[in-house]
């Protein structure tokens, strides 16, 4: 088994657990925390859909991995079309976590606006999804004691936020997030050709800017100032939205070594 170095010093592809069905699911194992300590491989992923996995990307979730839990950042709309991932079975427990549920007509209002901005969309996802992720961040303080995944549909937007919102109460580093984050440009293509023939995505594929479909390190490079200017940091953010010290030093003992 690889020592705590060795583990921390694999490079970013190694991330990446690789699926027959499902894409984007990544481990959040090895980041550096400010205080010297890292997370833990093994205990925290984060994924796109997970609906299309095969019984034996199953079978690895469950069994090679290890999760036992999987929270859904996607909609009402999208799990009453899309459904659930196969290998939610015993021991796996499911949760619904959905961000800013029945609100996606607002947010396609704004993803088509010529200035539109990633960086702006992710800010007010934080400011009006407030009540969501705080949701999303107790049910991993809940269950980070064993694997645990949480995904959406792409594994870009809502689940990149709840990823830094984490590594950035964690105190891992700006460029660390950032380029967690724009990992997910690795996958995409597979992605996008997926929601292109799937209905619901396909109807408006073609209509969003090209923003959308990226992870470009600027966007979360922006969203992080844009943090830091509302609320001071990703710690107080979660402070502004009733977390408290004792719930975070939870899950940082389940999470981190």
């Amino acid at each position: 088994m690889l020592n705590v170095n060795e583990r921390a010093a694999r490079p970013a592809e190694d991330r990446c657990v690789r699926f027959e069905a499902a894409y984007n699911f990544r481990d959040l194992g090895g980041y550096r925390c400010n205080d010297g300590r890292r997370l833990r491989w093994r205990r925290l992923y984060r994924s796109g859909a997970l609906q299309w996995m095969t019984q034996g990307d199953a079978h690895k979730a469950r069994e090679v991995l290890g999760v036992r839990s999987v929270i859904d950042l996607r909609n009402s709309e999208e799990v009453q079309r899309d459904g659930c991932a196969p290998f939610l079975q015993h021991p796996v427990r499911y949760f619904h976590v959905p961000i800013l549920d029945g609100e996606r007509r607002a947010s396609q209002q704004a993803q088509e606006r010529p200035d539109f901005d990633m960086s702006r969309l992710y800010l007010r996802m934080l400011r009006d999804g407030a009540n969501d992720f705080a949701r999303a961040v107790r049910m991993v303080v809940a269950h980070a004691h064993e694997p645990i995944v949480f995904h959406c549909a792409a594994g870009k937007d809502r689940t990149g936020l709840l990823a830094a919102i984490l590594l950035g109460a964690f105190g891992v580093s700006d460029d660390d997030i950032i380029d967690d984050y724009a990992l997910t440009s690795r996958h995409l293509d597979p992605i996008i050709e997926r929601m292109r023939s799937t209905p619901g995505y396909a109807e408006i594929v073609g209509d969003l800017p090209a923003d959308i479909f990226s992870s470009r390190p600027e966007a979360m490079a922006r969203t992080l100032e844009g943090v830091r200017a509302r609320w001071g940091s990703m710690r107080d953010y979660l402070a502004s939205i009733g977390l408290d010290e004792a719930e975070l030093a939870g899950i940082e003992e389940s999470v981190l070594e």
